[in-house]
């Protein structure tokens, strides 16, 4: 089924890649394109290896066999994802000359990011529309690693956002918000990051199902406030986190953060952007 935008993947082959492409398969939606990063000249695998010595003969071996596996392996990877998208592509590396020329060929109106890592602007532009990304905490409240944990600390309601992606990190503008349902009790942190983790996918995958799929251009909410980027907890912060977790924090700032959704949803209202402090 052809679809009025053209979509593109961007993966290094990792489990959220292939969640997102099962997830969509599922609802029936093919991508047409992916793009798959992955060293393929010999002087491209040795760049992966920092502070190499070359004059090393084990070294030596090591790229080779860096090079040699990932050429082998090209093959299998173009046939496993030709199942979700109508062509797969690779590129050595991300953000290079190469994935530029080949993005802007491609000529597509959404990107999007499956785990690939931080874009720069001339990939963000190949995309005519926007590039699409999901993150496991509300923006723009909780913005960078660690966000569900800092989340909870900060007096946020654990949820997920999809955004636009920009040069900033987590910047871009928001598509839409909803809330971890915290009506039943969590026993750890990372229960929670979990159910964060999964809801952002939800998001993205409902985006580009029951929006992109069906020829509308997701709205863009503008991040009007900044706040303070979030680290990952440490060991013992961690710890203090799972009591409160045990406690019913999820619970008690999810019945707080309920009456800011639209109605009959887990959706935060747009007005919440100014409401919140």
């Amino acid at each position: 089924m052809k679809h009025p935008f053209s979509t593109c993947l961007l993966t290094n082959g990792s489990q959220r890649s292939e969640i997102i492409c099962k997830r969509l398969a599922e609802k029936s939606f093919k991508l047409d394109y992916i793009v798959h990063t992955l060293p393929l000249s010999w002087l491209e695998c040795k760049s992966r290896y920092k502070n190499l010595n070359i004059l090393n003969p084990l070294n030596i071996i090591r790229v080779t066999r860096m090079w040699l596996t990932n050429n082998l392996r090209k093959k299998s990877i173009r046939n496993h994802f030709l199942q979700y998208s109508q062509a797969v592509h690779f590129s050595e590396k991300l953000n290079g000359s190469s994935m530029q020329q080949l993005l802007t060929l491609l000529n597509i109106d959404f990107l999007i990011i499956g785990d690939a890592g931080i874009l720069q602007q001339p990939v963000i532009e190949s995309a005519r529309i926007g590039v699409l990304n999901s993150h496991p905490a509300l923006l723009p409240f909780a913005r960078g690693t660690g966000v569900v944990g800092r989340s909870l600390e900060r007096g946020i309601a654990a949820g997920a956002s999809i955004y636009y992606v920009n040069s900033g990190i987590d910047e871009g503008d928001i598509i839409n918000r909803r809330l971890v349902d915290a009506s039943l009790p969590f026993y750890s942190l990372q229960e929670v990051e979990m159910k964060a983790d999964t809801l952002a996918l939800d998001l993205l995958v409902e985006t580009i199902t029951e929006e992109i799929g069906k020829g509308k251009i997701p709205i863009r909410l503008g991040q009007s406030k900044k706040f303070k980027y979030c680290r990952w907890l440490d060991e013992m912060e961690r710890k203090v986190m799972d009591q409160q977790v045990k406690e019913g924090q999820p619970a008690m700032l999810f019945s707080k953060w309920k009456p800011l959704c639209k109605p009959g949803t887990f959706d935060l209202l747009d007005e919440t952007m100014e409401m919140v402090q």
